[in-house]
């Protein structure tokens, strides 16, 4: 998936937020207060065009510099590993074909949409989804 500058930032804030242990530790590490932070974070948006507002590279030097990073960090793309756990189901179903096909299409159709820290956050939903709804053998067919 390609994603521009400020879908990279956001990635990389998510990451240094990840380091810091929660958003409000972020926030204040880098200065902000929580909401300023949480703009940041999330992209707001323009109230006129709807648009996600992007940073400009002062603001992105000043993540750089809280976090101990070389400049431009945020702005390059990096393997991170944040902390997203699907949780284990309480149950377990069996679901059949003619329900988990058209699920299991929706879901890679999201897939295709969404940033890399929701992509994994989805693949853990997913997995957590397999475990609880183990394939079905066939059916047998009976003799005529």
């Amino acid at each position: 998936m390609l994603m521009d500058i400020d879908d990279i930032r956001r990635t990389n804030i998510r990451a240094l937020e990840n380091e810091a242990g929660s958003p409000t530790a972020a926030a204040d590490r880098v200065g902000m207060s929580y909401s300023q932070y949480l703009n940041y974070r999330n992209g707001a948006k323009e109230a006129k065009t709807g648009k996600l507002r992007g940073m400009r590279k002062e603001t992105a030097w000043r993540f750089d510099d809280a976090f101990g990073k070389t400049r431009g960090w945020l702005d390059q793309p990096h393997e991170t590993k944040l902390s997203l756990r699907a949780e284990e189901p309480a149950a377990r179903y069996a679901i059949g074909a003619h329900h988990g096909r058209p699920l299991v299409r929706s879901l890679c159709e999201l897939a295709e949409k969404i940033n890399d820290a929701g992509l994994e956050a989805l693949v853990a939903a997913a997995a957590c989804f397999v475990r609880s709804h183990p394939r079905r053998p066939p059916r047998k067919k009976e003799a005529a």
